[in-house]
């Protein structure tokens, strides 16, 4: 990268210069001109006026529309529910415009908003609801209904089969402005803005609390990021960058990944706001539906996971549809295979490609790579992005050298204030002011990260995060199972996707199909094991009775050739 280009962008005076702070005792680079508090990035909303926001379903959404809306939305959360400074308030909601609205009125009025996975159990939810203490739930009548059993916190529904209708009312949520406009409540940098949920090895979901300060350097981060992806292109395009601005044609991201997780909240919704872009929202990935919006909305941002784009590389017919608007691909979720980078990159020759490492907790990535240098490091999830420090901290707590593995700790103003009452779980998180993410690393000579395994357990399927704690925790409630373990397994296709090896008592009649349909009551279908093996044998423990997974994955992979011999 020209570092000349990165002087200039974060010189004194210039759009991405750096300052200090002082967080916990530990000396952070933050952006010197990134707002405050969530809420003054609102203003976007009147300077795009005539834009539009979100498509959806046949349905548009311009930046006008969404400010009045948000605004009626704001008066009635603050006269109603009595909603201000500090409330913690919960969204539970399927990808829609009035996800946005419904984000956009609680945090203009400085309440906290608890981001709830709605594609979760209604045992998931409800626990989510509980531990945060949340005065309010707003959600769709769909996801409503199925926890309304489960909890007793007061709810308003959106009807997303009638725009911008809540549930009992006649009129849509647009049908007047409110008098005082949207407020923009101040906060302190170090508030909890919002509210988001990772789980973790005791297989129940955490709340990551998630500081205004953290959220507005991720989101500059992310910006500054942009920037030097956009000087890459404009080489590229043989112009200087400014012209290239100029010329560009309104930002547009299709969005498939959940906006209750970081990548869809952060870099699609709140990127886009910030900059003018447009949203194209699919309510489940499509392939031909996927193409037709990028061919007709202009699509010029798709971040995906490794399924979506083999689905897209592989059609039969996408010669047949114009994807040329595509400017920037991101792959996500896992390591992604150099077969389908170099797919990509034959099949969009003038785009940019990349990826990165990153985590609810850290407001998204510490780390990315982009262009020939992911082509050239494959297995590398890059280098740490500019408001980020990376070490890594070997078993007898000393840091590793270069080309050792350690796991990975990050340190910055982007990491969380912590888990929410959760005491034990931020004692074993935090040392020293930095984060252990539970992942294990190497640098190789280029500083570039590579994950090289994971402390924690976790699988990403389909860009899913699905922990086996959990999992484990929900099959051993099954009748007559003794033991059961999980482990990830390579899968072109997913990225990985989860095993499970089940020990059953020898009287019982349980099958796969039984007890996988018992664990579905309380575990979403993504987390469901996508094979499952029945043994007659303990599984294999060590001396202090830890089950083995090494020896679990060479068995996999033992059975794996076998079938295919």
């Amino acid at each position: 990268m020209n570092t000349g280009l990165i002087d200039h962008l974060t010189a004194p005076g210039g759009p991405f210069e750096f300052t200090e702070v002082e967080i916990g005792g530990t000396v952070c680079h933050v952006f010197k001109h990134a707002p405050e508090y969530l809420s003054q990035i609102y203003g976007g909303l009147n300077h795009f006026s005539d834009r539009e926001l979100a498509v959806f379903e046949g349905r548009r959404l311009s930046y006008r529309e969404a400010l009045e809306q948000a605004t009626v939305l704001s008066a009635k959360l603050q006269e109603e529910f009595a909603v201000g400074r500090g409330s913690r308030v919960a969204l539970a909601m399927r990808n829609a415009p009035e996800w946005l609205v419904a984000f956009i009125a609680i945090t203009a009025l400085g309440g906290v908003a608890v981001l709830i996975n709605s594609r979760g159990s209604a045992d998931e939810m409800a626990y989510c609801l509980e531990t945060t203490n949340c005065s309010l739930l707003i959600t769709d009548t769909r996801t409503g209904d199925r926890i309304d059993s489960m909890t007793t916190i007061t709810r308003i529904s959106f009807d997303l089969e009638r725009s911008f209708t809540l549930a009992g009312d006649v009129e849509p949520l647009a049908g007047t402005a409110a008098e005082n406009g949207l407020p923009m409540v101040a906060c302190d940098p170090d508030e909890t803005a919002l509210i988001m949920f990772t789980s973790g090895t005791t297989g129940r979901p955490k709340g990551a609390c998630l500081t205004h300060l953290g959220i507005l350097t991720a989101l500059k981060t992310i910006e500054y990021s942009s920037a030097i992806i956009g000087a890459q292109l404009a080489a590229k395009y043989g112009i200087d960058l400014r012209t290239l601005a100029a010329n560009r044609p309104q930002p547009c991201t299709l969005l498939m990944f959940p906006l209750f997780h970081v990548s869809g909240c952060y870099s699609v919704f709140l990127s886009n706001l910030l900059q003018g872009g447009k949203i194209v929202m699919m309510p489940r990935w499509d392939v031909e539906q996927a193409m037709q919006h990028i061919q007709s909305e202009q699509v010029t941002t798709f971040p995906g996971v490794p399924t979506m784009y083999w689905d897209l590389l592989n059609h039969a017919d996408r010669d047949q549809f114009d994807l040329r608007s595509l400017a920037s691909l991101s792959v996500a979720g896992q390591s992604t295979p150099l077969t389908l980078l170099q797919s990509i990159h034959e099949a969009f020759p003038a785009a940019v490609v990349g990826c990165g490492y990153g985590m609810t907790e850290t407001n998204g990535p510490v780390s990315m790579i982009i262009g020939e240098d992911l082509l050239a490091a494959p297995n590398s999830v890059g280098r740490a992005v500019a408001t980020s420090e990376i070490k890594l901290r070997k078993d007898d707590g000393n840091w590793a050298a270069q080309g050792q593995r350690g796991e990975v700790c990050v340190r910055g103003a982007i990491v969380m204030k912590g888990y929410d009452n959760q005491d034990e779980a931020n004692r074993k998180a935090f040392s020293d002011g930095w984060f252990a993410t539970g992942d294990i690393g190497v640098f190789d000579d280029q500083e570039r990260l590579q994950i090289v395994d994971r402390a924690t357990e976790m699988v990403i399927s389909a860009g899913e995060n699905i922990y086996c704690a959990e999992v484990e925790r929900v099959i051993d409630q099954a009748p007559d199972v003794i033991e059961v373990a999980t482990i990830g397994a390579a899968d072109e296709r997913l990225g990985e996707k989860l095993i499970a090896f089940i020990r059953t008592r020898e009287e019982s009649d349980q099958t796969v199909e039984s007890i996988l349909d018992a664990a579905s009551d309380q575990l979403a279908s993504y987390k469901l094991p996508a094979e499952t093996f029945l043994v007659d044998e303990p599984l294999p423990r060590n001396a202090t009775g830890k089950i083995l997974k090494i020896e679990l994955r060479e068995r996999y992979r033992l059975l794996t050739e076998n079938r295919h011999s």
